[in-house]
């Protein structure tokens, strides 16, 4: 029988500042262990300058009035295209790495502080299947982002993965950043603004945007990394009694569900990289459900066409 075809769509290399390293090698383990064929890889979102591993490309700050303010800690004069040395930098880790397994460089972009010729120029220099918005570690929230920027997205016409978040009661500068990426609002950015958005963390269980994504076909959700999730109901919008991949399956269609681990962030109860995510997700889906999920949802959003392109690329 032949083997079924499994897409990550969106997991991370590189040493965050925040998180544990993001290594390429553990990475690859991780695939050969779960049999993923294809994987979408980005750079960590807090990620730190190769050379000074103690300083990042920039921060952010919130002042008593709640407005951000940037800096940086390379010596940068302006802070512009933050994330060009660290894209560049991950991308040649990803190409070098690259054999049988299918390693497909996503950039991340700063939609504030990215100038709108640099986001362009990504799709001629790095041919990238999608774009990366970390809103937390930007500082920003998709109601930050101008019209020069949404301009630029809508013409290089590729699907957004975003990192979504909750936060009921924000009182801490992080949580007021966590609160301003919710789903519904990165949900309504891509509706408004007709672009490709991939919500991931399961929408945080926000069943006003489950009802959006069954509704809208630009959007789609991720579920990674779901023991992460199923342990942080904090974090979640309703706090629904039940598990947590049952309350995806219960409200999203199977069409608009993606597979993704979220390497690092994929840690088991025991803060562990964890290698179960396709047994759990087998549990829940089966048949030509679980192929969708694995492989066929993520070809038809991203355009990957069909296997043999994949084994081309």
């Amino acid at each position: 029988m032949k083997k079924e075809l499994i897409i990550d769509c969106h997991s991370h290399i590189g040493k965050d500042y925040y998180w544990r390293d993001a290594n390429i090698d553990e990475y690859k383990q991780l695939m050969e262990s779960q049999g993923i064929d294809i994987a979408f890889l980005m750079p960590v979102p807090g990620q730190v300058i190769p050379a000074s591993p103690d300083k990042r490309y920039f921060i952010w700050q919130m002042d008593e009035n709640m407005n951000i303010h940037f800096n940086s800690e390379d010596g940068l004069k302006e802070m512009k295209n933050p994330y060009a040395k660290v894209n560049e930098y991950i991308a040649k880790v990803i190409s070098s790495n690259n054999g049988k397994e299918k390693l497909k460089f996503i950039p991340l972009i700063h939609p504030i502080l990215d100038t709108p010729e640099y986001i362009v120029s990504l799709k001629d220099h790095y041919n990238p299947v999608a774009l990366k918005i970390h809103g937390v570690a930007c500082g920003i929230g998709p109601k930050d982002i101008g019209k020069d920027i949404i301009k630029v997205l809508r013409q290089l016409d590729l699907p957004i993965i975003v990192h979504t978040d909750y936060c009921e009661n924000p009182r801490t500068p992080i949580e007021h950043i966590r609160r301003k990426n919710n789903p519904y609002d990165w949900a309504m950015f891509f509706i408004e603004n007709d672009l490709k958005g991939y919500l991931t963390h399961g929408c945080r269980n926000d069943l006003k945007t489950f009802k959006l994504v069954y509704k809208y076909d630009n959007l789609v959700v991720g579920i990674g990394p779901d023991l992460k999730i199923s342990n942080e109901r904090q974090r979640w919008v309703d706090k629904i009694d039940m598990e947590y991949l049952d309350i995806i399956r219960n409200e999203l269609p199977i069409d608009k569900i993606m597979f993704d681990i979220d390497y690092s962030w994929n840690i088991d109860y025991n803060n562990n990289i964890d290698y179960g995510a396709v047994e759990r997700l087998s549990k829940y889906f089966q048949g030509e459900e679980k192929r969708r999920i694995l492989s066929k949802n993520p070809e038809r959003f991203f355009g990957l066409k069909e296997r043999k392109y994949n084994e081309k690329n």
